[in-house]
C-alpha cells in the first residue's frame, strides 16, 4: 500500500448522547480534511459516524477527567493532483481515543478540552489515515 502523509488539516463535528453518572454512550458525526499541496498526494477528506463511550472522573466542584474510545464506519476519498491519475474512495472502519478536562459553566452547558486520536483501517490501494488533535468541545445539556 502507498502511504499518504499530510501535514495540515481540520476536523468538525456533532453529536449526540446520554450520560449515565461517570460513564456516557453517544454517537458523533464527523468531517476531517487534510491537505498537503507540497507533495503528490493532493487532499484527502473523511467522513465518519462514530459510536463512543466515554469516561469521566470529577475532581473539584465542577470540573471533569475524561477518557473516551469511539469505533465506526468512514468514507475516505484521496483526490490527487491532475498530473497524477489515481484517486481513490473506500469505505473503512474506523476508530478514536480521547481524553482531556472538562468543566461545568452552568446547570445546562460545559466545556471540553483534549486530545483525540484518529484512525482508519488501511484502504485497498493506501494506508490509514489518521490525525492527532487538539479539540474543543461546547456541551448543551437537554
Amino acid at each position: 500500500n502507498r502511504t499518504a502523509d499530510y501535514n495540515t488539516g481540520y476536523s468538525v463535528g456533532a453529536g449526540a448522547g446520554i450520560d449515565f453518572g461517570n460513564w456516557r454512550l453517544g454517537l458523533e458525526l464527523s468531517h476531517r480534511s487534510y491537505d498537503d499541496s507540497q507533495s503528490s498526494w493532493g487532499h484527502a477528506e473523511v467522513n465518519a459516524l462514530m459510536a463512543n463511550v466515554g469516561w469521566e472522573l470529577d475532581y473539584w466542584e465542577s470540573n471533569v477527567f475524561y477518557l473516551g474510545l469511539g469505533v465506526g464506519p468512514s468514507l475516505a476519498k484521496i483526490q490527487r493532483p491532475a498530473h497524477v491519475h489515481h484517486s481513490y474512495n473506500d469505505s473503512l472502519v474506523a476508530y478514536q481515543l480521547t481524553a482531556g478536562f472538562g468543566h461545568r459553566f452552568s446547570e445546562g452547558l460545559s466545556g471540553r478540552l483534549g486530545y483525540k486520536y484518529f484512525s482508519t483501517a488501511n484502504g485497498d490501494e493506501f494506508d490509514r489515515l489518521y490525525s492527532h488533535g487538539v479539540e474543543a468541545v461546547l456541551e448543551l445539556d437537554l
